[in-house]
């Protein structure tokens, strides 16, 4: 198994209980489902199951619409979550959904001591952010430690 494989990420992407997420939701049989991100793809399975026709943005250049568009913890990824959701709603059928989460500060997982996503330090967010470190896009702090946040934070002071 390689180092990536071995990250709590990792494993939470690709864990049978990743389908929590979304057991309560009411998906029609044979429906069609695109999954978009590293987090969603764990839930290829679940659809597989219930008879849907998966597939996985970037493994495929079709254009069509989906009865199900799912983006699991990547809106906080975005450097403009908005055209990012115009772009995923072209994805969606006119009668389909989009289905997007986001990571959630007072998870159970950073209660039990698992460091927060972008800066590793635990507790950090449900202690609340200390001042000058505010949301996840615009951190300095991610700027530092992260190169894809590397110019989120320009022009600002």
């Amino acid at each position: 198994m390689s180092d990536k494989n071995n990250t709590f990420e990792y494993q939470m992407a690709h864990s049978p209980l990743k389908e929590s997420v979304l057991n309560w939701y009411d998906f029609k049989c044979d429906a069609s489902v695109l999954l978009i991100g590293e987090r969603s793809c764990g839930l290829k399975e679940l659809f597989l199951r219930r008879g849907c026709e998966v597939t996985v943005l970037g493994e495929s250049d079709d254009k069509s619409q989906y009865d199900y568009v799912i983006a699991l913890d990547e809106i906080e990824m975005q450097r403009d979550p908005q055209e990012k959701v115009r772009e995923w709603t072209a994805y969606v059928k006119p009668e389909g959904s989009l289905i997007i989460s986001c990571d959630n500060r007072f998870g159970l997982k950073y209660i039990c001591g698992t460091p927060e996503k972008y800066t590793e330090i635990p507790y950090l967010g449900i202690n609340g952010y200390f001042e000058g470190l505010s949301t996840g896009r615009d951190r300095q702090f991610q700027a530092d430690r992260n190169p894809r946040w590397e110019d989120c934070t320009a022009g600002r002071k």
